[in-house]
């Protein structure tokens, strides 16, 4: 499952958006604590701050202009907090839309690095965390360093390593989750086409068979209340028992579609919604049939 995304667009910046777990917000470089020391090298653009505790990632740019690979890069930043060698791990940065091969590391106990290059920029993130906490945040910081994705991509023109050749920018992957929710939408709106033509033929049990199967929740109810009331809004020549029987149909589905409330405030609010449903319906009727 993914976590939604955060855009970031700044004078200066890359546009990009960027995964954030719960606990990981947006903040500025001055209001991180304790603040981390920037690599001397580049421009820092953009940080994201633990709320629970102190860790931060912390996004830089680097023109690639006369640097031979992104390897070298990485290189300086390990160098520059006191690592010697480490192993980079070849990744695959972006989202779903698409992704940038790059370059992951955790250098010293406490300090990682994602990097990645675009239209000539590279791109750093630094995440950094307390050795008492690092262990918990690692994964999440790394898991929103490797989902960066750049909103206009130009694609790659610096190799990882010397010698190789450049990368290309690879497909996104669409997260499962949104995937699936948007099969569901467009199977719903199939759907809806054709349970709105079975209420105007006058048959409604084909149509509430339709969208209300054993899986159906509050999005189909709430799509049959709606299929409804918008026959009710067309049939002013019909019957007035043909009226009473959309207007009983609408206001029975619309009611299934709130759920359950857990709360106080959660219970007045779908009783307020239901008694602004009901005064829409006896409006479009003309009067109460239930008065």
């Amino acid at each position: 499952m993914g976590y939604g995304r955060t855009p970031f667009n700044s004078d200066g910046a890359t546009p990009f958006s960027i995964e954030l777990p719960p606990g990981l917000i947006v903040a500025d470089f001055s209001e991180l604590d304790p603040q981390p020391v920037p690599l001397k090298f580049v421009t820092v653009v953009a940080s994201i701050a633990a709320v629970n505790g102190p860790a931060s990632i912390v996004l830089s740019q680097l023109s690639a202009k006369d640097r031979s690979s992104l390897m070298d890069v990485a290189a300086m930043c390990a160098s520059e907090r006191g690592a010697g060698n480490p192993s980079w791990n070849v990744e695959s940065i972006g989202g779903e839309m698409h992704r940038h091969p790059g370059l992951q590391a955790e250098v010293r106990f406490g300090c990682e690095f994602v990097l990645f290059e675009d239209g000539g920029q590279i791109l750093i993130l630094e995440a950094t965390g307390a050795s008492d906490i690092w262990r918990e945040y690692e994964p999440f910081l790394k898991r929103a360093m490797l989902s960066i994705e750049l909103s206009a991509p130009l694609g790659p023109t610096l190799p990882l390593e010397v010698g190789n050749e450049v990368p290309q920018l690879l497909p996104g992957m669409p997260d499962p989750d949104s995937a699936a929710a948007t099969a569901r939408e467009a199977d719903l709106s199939a759907r809806a086409v054709e349970a709105k033509r079975l209420i105007e033929a006058g048959q409604f049990q084909d149509a509430e068979n339709l969208v209300a199967d054993r899986d159906a929740g509050a999005e189909e109810f709430a799509l049959l209340g709606r299929l409804y009331e918008e026959r009710l809004r067309e049939a002013e020549d019909q019957r007035p028992d043909a009226r009473e029987e959309l207007f009983r149909r609408s206001l029975h589905w619309k009611r299934r579609s709130y759920p359950e409330p857990h709360t106080e405030i959660e219970a007045e609010d779908y009783a307020r919604g239901i008694a602004e449903d009901h005064g829409t319906l006896v409006r479009l009727l003309g009067y109460d049939p239930d008065a």
